[in-house]
């Protein structure tokens, strides 16, 4: 998973388009595979992606080179989301236009890129934008192995108390009067916070920060809000915290997209302390 550095900490995850996701995909195969590979594999996806996916959208095919990436950026990661569903569609309408030999093959380029996109946080909060209002589901199975780290009660500083505490009414009562959205039901805003809590107790259990200065704004400085060298600083942090999460608890990508879900509303709420004097 890779998080994007060299914007303010609230541009961090702006929203994506499907072209914006293409293109980070591009740069990641280009970066993991030799030339000859890269080029074969955006070759069979880019054919993947104009003939057999982006007519079921609505697009037109035409042979000017940027046309169907200008359409691509009309699309969401909504849209992507439902990717192959819309490719089977087109397969279907093309009948014995297309082998079976080049469906499998079509349909492999445009799997392997939206299962990237997949495992990339910002992917799961544009699709959780519009459900705010839904608490997350957890498998109760694994609880214990997903928060095994977590402080305990009596371990948990007054000053963290006090900060959870603020972060709560925040997102209860406090952010319909910003420009972030609406605020959020109970059951979403108590993951949300256990969700500061496990990174906070990361800090402590594994980065050695001692109980007495541990604090929100050591994951999300004031600074970050609008300084992109901070906020780049805060990105590596949470890079590392979601590796942690993979490689030794085995959280599934939608629990790490909450986890960093959780620094954005961090961020939203020293904005709106800041914006409001408190």
């Amino acid at each position: 998973m890779h998080l994007p550095t060299g914007v303010p900490m609230l541009q961090l995850f702006q929203q994506k388009t499907f072209e914006d996701a293409y293109q980070d995909y591009l740069s990641e195969i280009e970066k993991t595979h030799t030339d000859k590979q890269a080029y074969a594999i955006k070759a069979k996806l880019k054919t993947a992606l104009r003939r057999y996916t982006l007519p079921g959208f609505g697009w037109v095919f035409v042979k000017e080179e940027t046309a169907w990436l200008n359409f691509m950026q009309t699309l969401t990661l909504q849209d992507l989301n439902q990717a192959l569903e819309v490719q089977e569609q087109v397969f279907t309408q093309l009948k014995d236009a297309v082998s079976d030999e080049s469906r499998r093959s079509n349909r492999s380029s445009l799997k392997r890129f939206v299962e990237y996109i997949q495992t990339q946080p910002y992917y799961y909060i544009a699709l959780g934008a519009s459900k705010d209002q839904l608490a997350p589901r957890m498998q109760s199975h694994k609880k214990r192995q997903e928060h095994w780290h977590r402080l305990k009660p009596k371990e948990i500083p007054s000053q963290v108390n006090d900060e959870l505490n603020r972060l709560t009414h925040y997102l209860l009562y406090l952010r319909s009067q910003t420009s972030y959205g609406s605020t959020l039901v109970e059951s979403t805003v108590k993951r949300y916070v256990r969700e500061v809590l496990d990174l906070l107790s990361w800090l402590h259990r594994f980065k050695g920060e001692p109980l007495e200065t541990l604090s929100i704004q050591l994951l999300v400085p004031r600074s970050a809000i609008t300084d992109d060298v901070e906020a780049a600083k805060v990105a590596q942090l949470l890079q590392e915290y979601v590796e942690w999460l993979q490689s030794h608890l085995g959280l599934a990508r939608r629990g790490q997209g909450f986890a960093v879900r959780s620094c954005i509303y961090i961020a939203e709420l020293l904005e709106y302390e800041q914006s409001t004097g408190v």
